[in-house]
């Protein structure tokens, strides 16, 4: 079983400690991760929080996907990142499956892409793109922790949007049985374009509201799988 070492506070002694030999490790260095699911897979240290290549990030949804997720199923990673949920899924999928990985900062874009290249994970696509409820443009605001950049009526960056169910009538990428979501402001607004997708393909949705910090999936694995 793995360690959860995300959950130890680093606003606590022993957090800090832990974490003081961390700050000693180049950003540009790539590490194996250290724990399953993704143990031994490869990750760039400063392209995200040290809990991804601690293998700890996340712990209990990391457990939902591999529940959930099975060869040949084709996931949506909505605000992917650096990809660690993209890269979860595209092992999980294997050959006959699908992961498209929609992140709106190139930055972010150029991490994904190296650490699906350096793991040799070829059913991906990456899509340069904020979904939202339309197709178009929005101001987003990367802030200087890449894992809470959001959509913003005053962000300095200007993205490229597009909605779900147009990608999806349009053949541009293939209906989903997963969605990941992490819930932004964006992220609300694309549910409502996506409703067609949802009411009848029924996907498996991975929540996860940055503003409570909970982890939701609706239907649970469990529940969409008959058990």
């Amino acid at each position: 079983m793995a360690l959860n070492l995300s959950a130890i506070s680093n606003g606590t002694l022993i957090g800090r400690w832990l974490r003081a030999p961390l700050r000693l490790i180049s950003p540009t260095t790539v590490i194996l991760i250290a724990q399953d699911p993704l143990r031994g897979k490869k990750w760039i240290v400063g392209s995200g929080t040290h809990g991804c290549w601690l293998g700890s990030f996340e712990h209990r949804k990391q457990q939902q996907f591999v529940r959930a997720i099975k060869p040949g199923d084709v996931v949506y990673d909505i605000e992917a990142n650096v990809g660690f949920y993209s890269l979860l899924a595209g092992i999980l999928v294997g050959e006959r499956g699908h992961v498209y990985s929609l992140e709106p900062l190139q930055d972010n874009v150029r991490n994904l892409r190296k650490h699906m290249e350096m793991n040799r994970v070829t059913n991906s696509t990456m899509m340069l793109v904020l979904a939202n409820s339309v197709d178009g443009e929005a101001l987003f605001d990367p802030s200087s922790d890449r894992y809470i950049a959001h959509f913003s009526t005053s962000g300095r960056v200007r993205v490229r949007t597009a909605a779900l169910d147009t990608l999806i009538s349009r053949g541009k990428i293939r209906p989903p049985d997963f969605m990941n979501i992490d819930l932004e402001v964006a992220e609300y607004d694309c549910l409502p374009d996506c409703a067609h997708t949802i009411r009848t393909l029924l996907p498996v949705i991975f929540f996860r509201d940055s503003r409570s910090g909970h982890s939701l999936c609706v239907p649970e694995p469990a529940d969409r799988m008959g058990i």
